[in-house]
């Protein structure tokens, strides 16, 4: 699964990796406390001059799980899960003229989170969240609220590893790609 984002600011033409990062210290035990996860919001720099690249860490933030998938949609709301809880986080300027990441909310009442995806579009405003144990479902995150909202669930499908949305046609359905 993917663990980063590749973010372009084409205000000032500056490149920034959104990683989402895993430290396994018990390995016996996936859901101990001893487990946690950083997101990182990395800055690219290339000199015009070299070509070489340099990377200047902006913001992160530890959290009680290791990350295990991040998404981002164009507004700049990220969305990470660790273990059985779904993160959200806006980014965003909010002090010092810097790129910050604040967190919004968490949401722990899903089982073990293997995979996230976003609709495309302009809104992106749909997320399917897939777990280990045999079920799928599609939020819809209300961004006035801060809150998500579940449009739907399926309780059968077969070992889902991983989702993608695809294409929502012109009566807004959405359809979606699973393995």
């Amino acid at each position: 699964n993917s663990n980063g984002v590749l973010l372009f600011d084409g205000n000032n033409h500056t490149i920034y990796l959104l990683i989402g990062t895993k430290i396994i210290k018990n390995k016996s035990d996936y859901l101990s406390s001893d487990n946690r996860g950083r997101l990182l919001l990395i800055q690219l720099s290339i000199s015009k001059i070299t070509s070489n690249i340099s990377f200047h860490l902006v913001d992160d933030m530890y959290l009680e799980g290791p990350i295990s998938k991040v998404v981002i949609n164009n507004e700049g709301t990220i969305f990470a899960s660790s273990n059985s809880t779904l993160y959200i986080f806006e980014l965003g300027i909010f002090s010092n003229s810097h790129l910050k990441i604040k967190k919004i909310t968490d949401y722990k009442s899903f089982n073990f989170i293997c995979d996230l995806s976003l609709n495309g579009g302009p809104d992106a405003d749909s997320v399917i969240v897939s777990d280990i144990y045999k079920s799928l479902s599609i939020y819809k995150y209300i961004k006035l609220k801060h809150s998500l909202i579940e449009q739907s669930r399926d309780y059968s499908p077969l070992w889902i590893t991983s989702s993608l949305f695809y294409n929502i046609n012109k009566d807004n359905q959405k359809q979606f790609i699973l393995s």
